[in-house]
């Protein structure tokens, strides 16, 4: 691990804040730039941490390097602290849902949703979407999948505190305007999303069935089918076997 003096960090910090007001940035620049710039003033996921200086023989090299609160590198990044909360957070995106929110495929809100989530759980949506989410015509199933992960990004992420202001759209009732549905449908597309994630574990297949609307199950059924034992979902008509042409 390099460790960088205090000149060179400033200067890092100056080319950074520069090529944030340059135009034409892609997402994933202006994420990852934004994202250096917290851990260069030793910010972590909103919180400031100060760091020090080397400890030296000259008088007075000993003492703490003052460092920016996240308010304060949002205002010399010439952003604003709820977009600059949100650009940090979308830097968590793995590389294939940040090359689709380069493309313009999913919303920067959609994309904040998704990035609240474990890797793993973002190479689900990956794996599921297959191009779906290039495409305007989702399937009824693959828009509630989506919707139910990220509402369940944004529920793990919690409530902002007051510095660091990094949950837009945080409350479900916000969630469900921005997504033109009532607060019961997200609910419910949470719920849908969770069983199909269990009924992929459990009989391998069952997701890319269910989301290409080839199960012949209403969503309501598939919530009940994941809280039954894992014998009887493998057995449950309509259910593809991954590997298989033909439910088991």
């Amino acid at each position: 691990m390099v460790v960088l003096d205090v000149s060179d960090q400033q200067v890092e910090v100056l080319r950074i804040e520069e090529n944030l007001r340059r135009r034409g940035l892609k997402p994933s620049e202006t994420a990852r730039a934004l994202r250096r710039l917290y851990e260069l003033h030793g910010i972590t996921q909103g919180k400031h941490t100060p760091a020090k200086r080397p400890v030296s023989s000259s008088p007075g090299e000993d003492e703490e390097t003052p460092q920016k609160t996240v308010a304060e590198v949002a205002r010399d990044a010439g952003v604003g602290l709820t977009k600059a909360s949100m650009l940090n957070r979308l830097a968590d995106l793995i590389d294939p849902l940040m090359q689709r929110l380069d493309a313009g495929s999913i919303t920067q809100k959609m994309a904040y949703g998704f990035a609240q989530l474990p890797p793993a759980e973002q190479e689900d949506i990956w794996e599921t979407d297959d191009g779906a989410l290039a495409r305007r015509n989702l399937q009824d199933e693959q828009r509630s999948y989506l919707r139910g992960k990220y509402w369940d990004g944004i529920k793990q992420r919690g409530r902002p505190n007051k510095e660091a202001n990094i949950a837009p759209f945080s409350t479900l009732p916000e969630v469900a305007a921005r997504e033109n549905v009532s607060p019961r449908t997200v609910k419910n597309d949470s719920q849908y999303a969770a069983a199909v994630d269990t009924l992929e574990r459990n009989v391998p297949g069952a997701r890319e069935t269910i989301l290409a609307g080839e199960s012949g199950l209403p969503k309501a059924e598939v919530v009940k089918l994941a809280k039954k034992p894992r014998a009887e979902q493998q057995v449950a008509r309509g259910l593809r076997h991954r590997g298989s042409g033909t439910p088991p």
